[in-house]
Formats: structure tokens, C-alpha cells, sequence
């Protein structure tokens, strides 16, 4: 005997909720990814803005940084790269592996750090560089 015929209410009820569950978790990831990709466009402008305004590339310091560069130990900020722009350069410049640690006495350790220091600076901006031992204090002007 054939099993009685499946009413359109029942179907959709069967059928419904994985495919909202479906739904649901595509749109979660979605906005993950747009969160994320938001996030990293936010670092790169800040980190393109710091380069405009000193004139050098920076990364965070991470273990692997701090080891192959022979930094001291427990060192935090973020490590010169490149320098490249002299005439915008901070007074004394910059130079490759030097390590700015703090940008208007707010420490800086990753780019999100640096996003939040640069938007609400005015026109000159104070470094805190860490150069081996030697601690420096450079002025940039925007």
C-alpha cells in the first residue's frame, strides 16, 4: 500500500528549516569575510598613511621578527622595514630595524594599534623608536 500523499505544508516544513540553517550559515560567513576584509583595508591604509607621513615601512615585531633581528628580548611595536621617503622623513630618520613603540605616547604594537593612533593626530606626531639601546624621540610632520 502506498504511503498517503505528502501535503505542500508538510514538505516546506520538512524541507525548511535545513535550508534556513543553510541560509543562516552562508550569511554568517559573509559577514565574517566582510568584517575581516574591512579590518585588513583599514591596517593597509593606516600602515600606507604612516609610510606617507615618516617615510618608512613598518611590520609588527613577532617572535620570528624579534629573533632574526636580534632585538631585546620582550621588544613591542612595530619594526622599520624599508625607509624610503628622506623628505618627509622623521628628524633624527628613521632606519631599517629600528622599532617605533609608541606614536603620541599611545603604544603601538600592530597595525590596528596604528589605525586608531593616526586618525585622531593633528599635524605633528611624536615617535617613541627603539634604535638597540638607544631610545629616540623623532617629530613628524603630517
Amino acid at each position: 500500500m502506498a504511503p498517503p500523499p505528502r501535503s505542500l505544508l508538510t514538505s516546506l516544513r520538512d524541507y525548511a528549516a535545513p535550508l534556513l540553517l543553510a541560509a543562516l550559515i552562508v550569511g554568517m560567513a559573509l559577514v565574517l569575510v566582510s568584517t575581516r576584509m574591512t579590518r585588513g583595508r583599514q591596517q593597509a591604509e593606516a600602515l600606507l598613511r604612516f609610510d606617507r607621513m615618516v617615510g618608512a615601512t613598518v611590520q609588527p615585531v613577532t617572535s620570528e621578527v624579534a629573533r632574526t633581528s636580534h632585538l631585546p628580548p620582550g621588544e613591542a611595536g612595530l619594526f622599520v622595514t624599508s625607509v624610503a621617503n628622506h623628505r618627509r622623513s622623521a628628524d633624527p630618520p628613521l632606519r631599517v630595524g629600528d622599532v617605533v613603540a609608541r606614536v603620541d605616547g599611545k603604544p603601538v604594537a600592530t597595525p590596528s594599534d596604528l589605525v586608531r593612533v593616526i586618525r585622531s593626530r593633528h599635524a605633528r606626531v611624536a615617535l617613541d623608536v627603539h634604535r638597540g639601546r638607544a631610545r629616540l624621540a623623532p617629530m613628524v610632520s603630517r
